[in-house]
């Protein structure tokens, strides 16, 4: 007796799946290690050419306050640092993808002490292109997600603790 065409098709799927699946378990991750003097990093969005974005840790220790860079990582795993604007202390990418296909990286500058935060993108050189404010009558503002066409999506903070979800304009 003859397999039909439809069971045939089936095994074949089947076989090409189970090849697929082993293949992709066997593969090995690249580390990501922090910027030089760092203790840790963090990997928040990735984009489709391997460039991953996310944070470098100068100090993980239990009780001591975390210092973030933000960062990107290139395809082979080294780190570029993206800094803070003038007269800001920090800069940090949140969760979401956070990095889109041209390279453009959102995140957040963070001064502390009660002063504002705010929304940034940079291009894939580590060059802030915009700082983004918050809506009129908030204090602060986060990006956490680019699109492929520069658009930026997170909150705008009031000093009362509400927040609004925003979206940017395309750029």
């Amino acid at each position: 007796m003859q397999p039909s065409l439809p069971r045939l098709a089936f095994l074949a799927v089947l076989a090409l799946l189970v090849t697929v699946t082993s293949g992709a378990g066997a593969q090995t991750p690249t580390p990501l290690p922090p910027l030089p003097g760092d203790a840790a990093s963090e990997g928040w969005g990735i984009n489709d050419w391997g460039e991953v974005a996310g944070n470098s840790v100068e100090h993980q220790l239990s009780g001591q306050i975390l210092i973030f860079t933000a960062a990107v990582w290139n395809r082979s795993g080294t780190p570029t640092a993206l800094p803070p604007p003038d007269g800001l202390t920090e800069s940090r990418v949140g969760t979401g993808n956070a990095i889109n296909n041209h390279g453009h990286v959102v995140g957040m500058s963070i001064r502390g002490g009660g002063n504002p935060d705010r929304a940034i993108v940079w291009d894939r050189k580590g060059t802030i292109m915009r700082v983004l404010p918050p809506l009129p009558g908030d204090t602060d503002s986060q990006a956490f997600a680019i699109s492929a066409h520069g658009r930026v999506t997170g909150l705008s903070l009031g000093s009362d603790g509400s927040q609004t979800a925003v979206v940017g304009p395309q750029q």
